[in-house]
């Protein structure tokens, strides 16, 4: 992490962290305005704004970092290794596997894209002021073709091309790099996220995505969705967190009561999450933006005028490398040890597939002992059953 501007890093207690505030705006590219839009809606000036580069473009487009800078903005740019999707623009699930527009893992850690991560290391370094880069997020899900069990991707190989990456970064220059591992949240226990871990010398924040998409698998407050997969991530390492996509559906219950219970009652006591992105997109599974509905925009606006979310780009940007040990989140109102949060962790994901083995197995054996039954001859009453 940086010390930019000349900002002290003090080490502030837990009672004490703030949380930097941000978004990501449907269409901002296009229209830079709807950044002013959107704090003058929520009453809030974003302390970070996101952006998304596939590997078929640059990295670094000053014009828009300079947009993101000029508002008193830190600029996230979230950096996929794909084309987007087919020739079309539209992806489709089984383009996983066919490699087209593919970037793989295994060629980025040979070395195969070392001209254009050579390129975008120089331009970040050029660019010259802080910015955050979030390389191949939601790895452990199998949705992205840098994601889990797609292209032969392994942990191994993910974590090879991210300390790859790193490392000609390093070597250009480009120490005003932030670099956000971002995982996508585990709260089934279906896509524990640990073994794709690059290391603490190769990261500087951890970020999570998660969202309450109301019917997956049912309407979900903000605990429910993140604080399983935030005990195991303060397990893991003492690094800042960002929360850097989330969002609320209107459907399936109160929309500005998720959003003041989340604010208000449950994100204050995440201790080592220093940042919050809404992913304000109207996005065909469900309306996510933060104006969705006047409630809901009324609750976010006094939300943020709270102290906790008082943050400044400078305060952000002296975020200590490693924060102070932090306490785990409650999860199901049974307060779980770290410890016990990341043996469910690392356990649920068997569990899905050894509860299913093993009822297969109960199954056949059951139909097999049948089938022995009625095939059994029967034994006159007078006979010897041993002849």
């Amino acid at each position: 992490m940086l010390a930019w501007c000349g900002v002290a890093r003090a080490k502030p207690p837990e009672s004490e962290a703030k949380v930097a505030v941000g978004a990501f705006i449907s269409n901002s590219y296009a229209d830079p305005g709807l950044y002013d839009a959107w704090a003058r809606d929520t009453g809030y000036r974003p302390v970070v704004l996101g952006s998304y580069k596939t590997w078929t473009i640059p990295l670094v487009d000053t014009p828009q970092l300079e947009e993101i800078w000029n508002r008193g903005a830190v600029p996230l740019v979230t950096w996929e290794p794909w084309d987007g999707g087919t020739a079309s623009g539209v992806f489709r699930p089984g383009d996983l596997s066919s490699g087209a527009g593919v970037f793989r893992l295994r060629d980025i850690a040979a070395g195969v894209y070392d001209a254009y991560i050579d390129r975008s290391a120089a331009a970040a370094a050029a660019w010259g002021k802080p910015l955050f880069v979030r390389f191949g997020h939601e790895m452990n899900g199998a949705w992205y073709p840098w994601g889990r069990g797609s292209n032969g991707n392994t942990p191994s190989l993910y974590k090879a091309a991210w300390r790859h990456i790193v490392r000609a970064f390093r070597s250009a220059g480009a120490h005003n790099v932030n670099w956000v591992w971002g995982p996508n949240q585990n709260f089934s226990g279906r896509f524990p996220f640990r073994q794709y871990y690059p290391g603490d010398g190769w990261v500087d924040w951890v970020g999570l995505d998660g969202f309450n998409w109301a019917r997956s698998p049912r309407w979900q407050s903000f605990d429910e969705i993140f604080a399983g997969s935030y005990n195991s991530v303060i397990e893991l390492t003492s690094k800042p967190v960002m929360i850097v996509e989330t969002g609320s559906w209107e459907e399936g219950g109160s929309k500005a009561v998720w959003v003041d219970s989340a604010l208000n009652r449950e994100l204050p006591r995440y201790k080592h999450v220093r940042a919050f992105l809404w992913w304000s997109v109207d996005d065909p599974r469900g309306d996510l933006r933060v104006e969705s509905s006047p409630a809901a925009l009324r609750t976010l606006r006094d939300a943020l005028q709270s102290p906790p979310y008082q943050v400044s780009r400078e305060e952000l940007l002296a975020t200590p490398a490693q924060l102070p040990e932090g306490s785990p989140v409650p999860v199901a109102g049974r307060k779980l040890t770290v410890g016990q949060h990341v043996r469910r962790e690392l356990k649920d994901n068997y569990l899905w597939f050894g509860g299913g083995a093993l009822a297969v197995f109960l199954i056949l054996l059951a139909l097999v002992l049948f089938r022995a039954r009625r095939r059994r001859p029967a034994v006159p009453p007078t006979q010897d059953a041993t002849l």
